[in-house]
């Protein structure tokens, strides 16, 4: 106390020192508190005691023995679960249950009270540095009523200073214990009342995506990719378009990476009901962007666990959702169906922030070479057709212009097209014209994709990739065939 009585002189000391030294007595106290029990068992047991020997369950009851559950947040936010006929409902309503996600481990964290160590036996050496340690305004405190009538009051305070592991301070009404709990108890207790309301997922499918569109308020697409086939064809992850707003081949791997985003498209938490009012309140009114998942009808199967693969038969279906405003610096208010939700912006951003031009194919051959069926080639008057033929081995014959030919180079140079990437975009108003050079690709699955090659300026040609133009590549670009 002396040293104190010194600080407060001031005399020479800047206000950043004091600061460090609270911060340290801090530190100092959370680390005997700490090690207080544990030199006990120690001594008693003649050596250090193992970590796992100092933990315990402080309650053994059935969830079904649960009448009440109230939690209290810091920073002011109440809640409260009644438990009728084995499930959860906000209290003073049953239009919906409490998401089980939320609520099993709630209830399981009241039922099964652990601690992972005791810090102090004595009250007298804790309780008046409660306020230190968090437990004065605790960051949350969960009171349980069980049916019998007596209740559990637990109260979680701050982190352990000193530890290695993420360790809370914790108190339970009528035990004059100090106890260290797990991160674990405080995820499932410390919960905000937005997350008990259970959320509809879009349940986007990115398999069976045929059509991605981000429109705008009034629902006029600003950028759009669709499939120029069938979910079900071989090549269908290379057969995508940019529609909107231009038409152009997109890029496969950008395709799949939009279509990956699509099926991690998750909600965040429930807001409320699509009310009027509460479209108002949240933007949504007027939307700022709306999203359209457009899924084709297709099966999908997943692996049971007992081993299963079983099949689901699914029905053309599309998901629309609607962005509305900011609710802060990093979460936006969404519409999903009749319900409003709050989620992060980054869930989203795949489809609105994307320029649509960075998704067009930078590579003239698209089709893979499992794929290919025939490709013919055309340049100066003349044709050269190469037709794949593959046996249900694997064995594969290459014919030229209908002669067996070697299928090992032929795999090899069509490899090298593979490779070719374009050198620039054509500037705007440029037409294309007349091709001097024309390449017919033939998928097993039907599907035809022609590239077509036209004197552009002296050193290059431009292209038209499937009927469309943007790009142009180097004259000669394109390695030649066997």
């Amino acid at each position: 106390m002396q040293k104190i009585e010194k600080k407060r002189q001031r005399k020479g000391l800047p206000p950043w020192a004091v600061i460090l030294i609270l911060l340290f007595a801090l530190l100092i106290l959370g680390g005997v508190l700490w090690r207080l029990e544990t030199r006990e068992q120690e001594e008693a047991a003649g050596g250090p005691v193992p970590r796992e020997a100092r933990g315990g369950t402080l309650t053994q009851r059935d969830a079904s023995e649960i009448d009440r559950i109230e939690i209290t947040r810091r920073g002011g936010e109440q809640w409260s679960v009644e438990r009728e006929e084995g499930t959860l409902f906000p209290s003073g309503t049953r239009t919906w249950a409490v998401d089980p996600s939320i609520g099993d481990p709630l209830q399981d964290a009241l039922c099964h009270l652990e601690y992972e160590e005791i810090l102090a036996e004595d009250p007298a050496g804790w309780r008046d540095q409660a306020a230190l340690l968090g437990l004065a305004e605790p960051r949350v405190r969960a009171v349980c009523r069980w049916k019998t009538g007596e209740p559990l009051e637990v109260r979680i305070g701050d982190r352990v200073a000193g530890t290695e592991d993420s360790l809370y301070y914790m108190t339970v009404a009528g035990d004059g214990r100090l106890f260290a709990a797990s991160e674990g108890t405080i995820r499932d207790l410390d919960i905000e009342e937005a997350l008990l309301h259970p959320v509809t997922q879009p349940g986007i499918i990115g398999a069976l995506l045929d059509r991605i569109t981000v429109a705008d308020g009034e629902g006029k697409p600003v950028t759009e990719w669709a499939l120029a086939g069938r979910i079900t064809d071989s090549d269908a992850g290379e057969s995508w378009q940019v529609t909107v707003p231009f038409l152009y081949p997109a890029d496969g791997e950008a395709i799949a990476g939009l279509k990956k985003s699509a099926e991690n498209l998750r909600m965040g938490a429930y807001d409320g009901e699509a009310t009027a009012e509460n479209l108002a309140r949240t933007g949504l009114t007027h939307p700022t962007r709306i999203l359209r998942f457009h899924m084709a009808a297709g099966s999908t199967g997943t692996v049971s666990d007992s081993g299963v693969y079983d099949v689901v038969d699914r029905e053309a279906r599309e998901v629309v959702i609607y962005l509305g405003a900011d609710r802060d610096e990093n979460v936006s208010w969404m519409r999903l169906g009749e319900e409003i939700y709050a989620v992060n912006r980054a869930a989203f951003s795949a489809f609105t922030e994307t320029d649509p031009l960075e998704t067009a194919a930078r590579y003239p051959v698209a089709v893979p070479f499992g794929s290919l069926s025939s490709l013919t080639a055309e340049e100066r008057g003349g044709s050269v057709t190469y037709t794949l033929e593959r046996d249900g081995e694997g064995a594969l014959k290459v014919r030229r212009n209908g002669e067996e030919t070697d299928a090992a180079a032929f795999e090899a140079a069509y490899e090298r097209l593979m490779t070719v990437t374009v050198t620039g975009r054509l500037p705007a108003g440029v037409r294309r014209g007349e091709a001097t050079k024309k390449y017919t690709f033939r998928t097993v699955s039907g599907g035809t994709h022609t590239l077509e090659f036209w004197p552009f300026d002296g050193m290059h040609d431009g292209l038209t990739q499937d009927g469309c133009t943007m790009f142009y590549l180097i004259r000669e670009g394109m390695p030649p065939l066997p």
